[in-house]
């Protein structure tokens, strides 16, 4: 009877915005990881085994399992590495969260669906029907597996148009990305939030969320084009639970851009929606409106600490609201940055010192003005679960490309839409 009414009143039954799980540890004092626990915030970094860090590498598992309660995999996660338990060991993924496991750390899933991570030319050719089938088998085995472990999962990433009508956006419009499943696959959002709701346990804290970049802001079409999609899928029962903001920003965005942020994440908790920073990194460099990236050609103090303060207002900006609750960067050290040339958009620098951002930062969670930083030696990695696997096993699934895969039948269970994983 208590069961049957709890599922069919769900969200008054599981926490409506995320909560640090029971078993996530609380880490140290005067630590981002420390001072976010008691705070209720799950503080984290994107680890990327492809991108410069090694499971081996001691100094970069103690910055991470002293500093951060959350993980989120910048790649191995993703479609590609995940289409079977093979590809899934090889590929990383079960690594990601095995070590989450190993220092108490919560994971996010990045991500069910993501464009880039198939062949449009067997996309192309393969009927609607099938397409959503193997959509739909590919969804039950990623959460069957790996929901239940997850803090949140990114359902669909980046599925918004860069190039938003206005006038659409003014009447409650969006605009969806052209890619290989859209127009194709036409409630293909829709779709996968519900299937990836059907395979979680009715009572699960587990948050589904639509993640995409440059909708940080209320005013940006955009932004607000997103802020439709989610009311609208609200208004016709689809299960979604959080809007994640990706902000790979520059250092020094206006002041205006902190008002504007402020109310893009009030304006999602009027609809009873979480906001989660997902992929934060506060670069030199910049994206133009061509899509080139302008490298970064120099870095002084002055930059470092206005860099600073932007770490610290977004934060601050984010715990205004009860519904804004992660806070994750794309990457923990300037080291492992997906961003071209020599950037500095982390809050530890190439040798794993903490940077003005890092300190300004630890001051805003702590509220206490003061900032420590990490200190190595009194943290050991004894402990922490890294799988000893060989280079080649490391990397046996193949990074994104469009070279070197052997081709196979969509109906397959472990081909990835005409893309067979590389066994080694």
């Amino acid at each position: 009877g208590a069961d049957r009414y709890c599922h069919a009143l769900l969200k008054l039954c599981r926490s409506r915005y995320t909560t640090i799980p029971s078993y996530v540890s609380a880490g140290d004092a005067n630590t981002l990881r420390g001072e976010a626990y008691k705070k209720g915030v799950l503080i984290g970094g994107a680890l990327n085994e492809f991108r410069g860090q090694r499971r081996g590498d001691d100094t970069f598992r103690q910055l991470y399992a002293q500093q951060y309660n959350l993980i989120t995999a910048e790649v191995l996660c993703k479609p590609l590495y995940t289409v079977s338990d093979a590809a899934q060991a090889t590929g990383g993924c079960d690594f990601v969260y095995g070590f989450a496991e190993s220092i108490g750390a919560a994971a996010r899933f990045h991500t069910l669906l993501w464009h880039i991570s198939y062949d449009p030319a067997v996309v192309s050719t393969t009927p609607l029907p099938d397409i959503r089938r193997w959509l739909k088998s590919t969804w039950r085995q990623k959460m069957r597996k790996y929901g239940s472990k997850s803090v949140a999962i990114d359902v669909v990433n980046e599925v918004l148009s860069d190039s938003q009508s206005g006038t659409a956006v003014a009447s409650g419009g969006w605009t969806m990305r052209s890619s290989m499943f859209s127009p194709k696959v036409p409630d293909l959002v829709e779709m996968a939030f519900v299937e990836a709701k059907r395979w979680l346990a009715p009572d699960s804290d587990t948050k589904l969320c639509i993640n995409d970049y440059s909708i940080e802001t209320k005013s940006s079409l955009k932004g607000q084009a997103m802020y439709n999609l989610v009311k609208s899928m609200l208004s016709r029962g689809i299960p979604i639970d959080c809007v994640g903001l990706q902000t790979h920003i520059r250092y020094d965005v206006p002041a205006t851009w902190f008002t504007d942020l402020d109310g893009n994440i009030a304006q999602y908790y009027a609809l009873n929606v979480e906001v989660q920073i997902t992929e934060l990194d506060v670069s030199c460099g910049f994206w133009n409106s061509q899509g080139a990236f302008t490298k970064c050609t120099s870095w002084d103090a002055t930059k470092a600490a206005v860099q600073a303060e932007t770490y610290r207002q977004i934060y601050a900006i984010c715990r205004k609201y009860p519904n804004c609750r992660q806070y994750a960067m794309w990457g923990i050290y300037d080291g492992q940055t997906w961003l071209p040339g020599t950037d500095h958009p982390l809050i530890h620098d190439r040798q794993y010192q903490p940077k003005a951002a890092y300190d300004s930062l630890l001051s805003q969670i702590s509220g206490s003005g003061a900032a420590m930083a990490m200190a190595a030696s009194t943290t050991t990695s004894t402990s922490l679960f890294f799988p000893s696997f060989s280079s080649q096993q490391q990397r046996s699934v193949p990074p994104v490309s469009s070279n070197g895969r052997a081709t196979c039948d969509i109906r397959e269970p472990d081909c990835v839409l005409g893309y067979k994983p590389n066994r080694g």
